[in-house]
């Protein structure tokens, strides 16, 4: 600045036998030469501030959407890219509403997707939506999973396996053994007509029916005390053409798949939602 303003005195100092518009024109050329001297230190300034500068995002990750090139020219605001971080991955999962009792947050989860085949990833349940979707039937859970290596990339659709309250000793069978019958629901049962027989009847068994999957129902004890059926072990059910039958009608089994044994639920719990989902790596 000192030497910008010596430059400019020295400009006008002995200009007062001049002309006044030709004093003016100089004087006015003087402080644009000041300015412009002003303009370029600035420049160098920022120019050398810039060089300094290093930009770091808040955490580690991928860029993506990147909306500018070198070059551009950006205003303070501007968004210029997504940071996603894959080290873990959020997961959208729909989950059945007769399931949504037993899925809690901190719950364990394991997710598979057709694009990563014959791998399993682990992960938990973070967030549980308490609505209900009036079309589906269904609430959103969240599952968030580890992707160390960054295999599961943001938008990948995959199904989810979640752990869901442990219980033991119960019997299920599949939901299409069930049939309603006056107002209630039975299930019929196979009585073979000799030991290895393909040929017998079918019993129908009344029962109450207690916790279900969208594959699998409970059958448990009438809490009003009534003689419902339960299964106890080794019992056969039909899942298959029993849907006009009457009780003790003589049948046939031509295909064993016709058949289901009651079982115990898996030793991981009782809910296998068994969803589709889509991936979300923003974070």
């Amino acid at each position: 600045m000192k030497r910008a303003q010596a430059e400019y005195d020295d400009r006008v100092l002995f200009d007062d036998q001049l002309p006044d518009s030709v004093r003016m024109a100089r004087a006015e050329q003087a402080r644009i030469r000041v300015g412009l001297d002003e303009q370029e230190a600035t420049l160098s300034e920022r120019r050398y501030e810039l060089a300094k500068t290093r930009i770091v995002a808040p955490f580690s990750g991928f860029v993506a959407n990147l909306a500018v090139a070198q070059g551009s020219r950006v205003r303070a605001g501007d968004s210029i890219a997504t940071i996603v971080d894959l080290s873990e991955i959020d997961i959208d999962a729909e989950v059945l509403h007769s399931e949504l009792p037993l899925v809690e947050v901190g719950r364990q989860a394991t997710a598979t997707f057709p694009a990563l085949p014959g791998e399993v990833f682990q992960g938990r349940v973070v967030s549980v939506n308490p609505l209900i979707d009036s079309e589906t039937l269904t609430a959103r859970v969240t599952v968030r999973l580890s992707n160390p290596e960054a295999r599961i990339v943001p938008g990948m659709p995959g199904s989810v396996r979640i752990a869901g309250r442990q219980l033991e000793d119960r019997t299920f069978v599949p939901k299409e053994a069930v049939v309603e019958r006056s107002r209630r629901q039975v299930v019929f049962v196979f009585e073979p007509g000799g030991p290895g027989s393909d040929t017998g009847r079918a019993q129908w068994e009344y029962v109450t029916l207690g916790l279900e999957n969208d594959t699998q129902v409970e059958i448990i004890p009438n809490p009003d005390g009534d003689d419902t059926f339960v299964p106890t072990g080794g019992e056969v059910v039909l899942v298959d053409g029993h849907a006009t039958l009457t009780h003790d009608a003589q049948v046939r089994i031509e295909n064993h798949s016709d058949l289901a044994t009651p079982t115990e639920p898996a030793p991981d719990g009782a809910t296998d939602s068994s969803t589709s989902g889509s991936t979300d790596g923003s974070r």
